[in-house]
């Protein structure tokens, strides 16, 4: 399994690692990011956090519930981590609930972690990532090959990679709960989880 996994990250950029959390594990896990939801966090007072316009954000999901930690720690997650960036840290830890809009607020875009004037080559870098509910509408997209692409989008750029970097959009949404999607980010290659969202989703 390690072997496929990898070869999928290697080829593609992203890969999926369903049945990872038990349905007790998920029903937990919602509950717990549910009640961070509840409220605007206000000096001691723990809720979400409001930095753009259609996320409410939840910085710190690790101390809501030890699914969340489980996670980061599931023995496929570290194999596949460990083979393929060697030694690597955890650096971010987050969740959000996404509102309703028609409004692609997010779009086609690139993560940047690191120098492109300065690097050589593409740093790797994995970002694993799961839906607690179920989505219907702005799913995520991929387009398969783009995390080898160097290339910098201008801000606000529609634009997608070249034809001969970029391969079929891959898209999840429907019953995605308690999958694990792993997916290489890196600075140019285009990525989509807002598109007209139809109902209130967490992530």
């Amino acid at each position: 399994m390690i072997d496929k996994i990898l070869t999928a990250l290697e080829e593609d950029g992203v890969v999926a690692l369903p049945n990872l959390f038990t349905v007790e594990q998920l029903a937990t896990m919602q509950r717990a990011f549910h009640a961070r939801l509840q409220r605007l966090r206000w000096n001691n007072l723990d809720g979400y956090e409001k930095t753009e316009p259609y996320r409410h954000m939840v910085e710190d999901v690790l101390t809501l519930e030890q699914g969340f930690v489980d996670a980061a720690l599931h023995p496929i997650v570290k194999a596949v981590l460990h083979r393929y960036l060697g030694r690597f840290a955890l650096v971010e830890a987050r969740g959000w609930r996404s509102l309703p809009t028609r409004r692609d607020f997010h779009g086609w875009h690139g993560d940047e972690w690191y120098d492109q004037n300065g690097a050589e080559q593409i740093p790797k870098e994995v970002k694993l990532g799961f839906y607690l509910t179920d989505v219907r509408s702005g799913a995520f997209n991929y387009i398969k090959g783009t995390h080898r692409w160097r290339g910098r989008p201008a801000p606000g750029s529609s634009s997608t990679p070249p034809a001969s970097i970029g391969r079929a959009c891959l898209s999840w949404s429907h019953d995605m709960s308690s999958s694990l999607t792993i997916t290489i980010l890196r600075s140019g290659f285009r990525s989509t989880t807002s598109s007209r969202i139809g109902t209130t989703r967490f992530c």
